[in-house]
């Protein structure tokens, strides 16, 4: 019964998918500075801003919300020199958007081919919530294990057009499609 309800307490379920609060705590929190470790993160601004936007489906709405007050609860200012901007736009939109730092796809069961063509069409990073989709071809993706791992897909990498410091592959997890288990730097 108490493993039923920490469960039942640690998701964000609300009609739509079911998503792990801490999961998505987790991402709020590393998502947005992972932009930061870009070479050229000035690139990625738009109007002096790191763009951030979160896509969804209408059921999951009240999960986007969430993320987004989280991402905005947890970026700090100080840290960076760039303000944070976080949007909540629907999955069906993507095509719509125009200038973005960033892309994060909640869950769709349709949508991802769309926004990783989004995405690398403008040279932005994108970001799934499990790293089960990876594999559709985001960039990065975070999981809980024995403690918080990034992933980066890094045979997406060419296609997004972005490089990166060396620093952020000393955090980063290669994420590879062909192995069943992570491979570390």
């Amino acid at each position: 019964m108490r493993i039923l309800l920490l469960l039942w307490l640690g998701t964000v379920t609300l009609f739509g998918y079911s998503y792990d609060r801490l999961l998505l705590e987790a991402e709020a929190s590393v998502f947005p500075k992972l932009l930061l470790l870009s070479k050229h993160p000035e690139t990625l601004t738009v109007e002096g801003k790191l763009r951030f936007f979160i896509l969804y489906e209408e059921e999951d709405w009240p999960a986007a919300e969430h993320l987004r007050q989280e991402m905005l609860q947890h970026y700090r200012r100080d840290e960076s020199p760039y303000a944070l901007d976080v949007r909540l736009l629907a999955f069906e939109a993507v095509d719509h958007i125009e200038r973005a730092s960033a892309l994060m796809a909640l869950y769709s069961s349709e949508r991802y081919p769309d926004v990783v063509r989004r995405a690398k069409k403008l040279h932005i990073p994108s970001f799934v919530f499990d790293t089960a989709y990876l594999g559709e071809g985001f960039l990065f993706s975070l999981s809980i294990e024995h403690a918080v791992t990034v992933y980066l897909n890094a045979s997406q990498l060419p296609g997004y057009g972005i490089a990166f410091s060396d620093a952020l592959y000393q955090i980063v997890r290669l994420y590879d499609a062909g192995q069943t288990s992570s491979v570390a730097f």
